[in-house]
């Protein structure tokens, strides 16, 4: 009875109809959340006095600085999850 079994399954084994596979690809874009669509705003971090004009010339290239930097991730990131479009 054991050997019966035995080559059943061995003759299943060996069937000549074979179902192939299903491989099915998905792309997934990554949800982003929309504030990160809108362009970045320079920060205003004033001290509550007159600013000297070294103050404001060093301030202002910081800011400008950070504002690039800011922008420059912001379009990559947006244009990797949109898939570079």
């Amino acid at each position: 009875m054991a050997a019966l079994a035995a080559l059943a399954v061995i003759a299943s084994a060996c069937s000549p109809v074979k179902e192939a596979p299903v491989v099915r690809t998905v792309t997934l874009r990554p949800q982003i959340p929309a504030s990160a669509r809108t362009p970045c705003a320079a920060p205003a971090l004033l001290p509550y006095r007159d600013l000297t004009q070294a103050e404001v010339a060093a301030g202002w290239g910081q800011d400008r600085a950070a504002l690039r930097a800011c922008e420059a991730r912001r379009r990559s990131l947006v244009a990797a999850a949109d898939g570079g479009r």
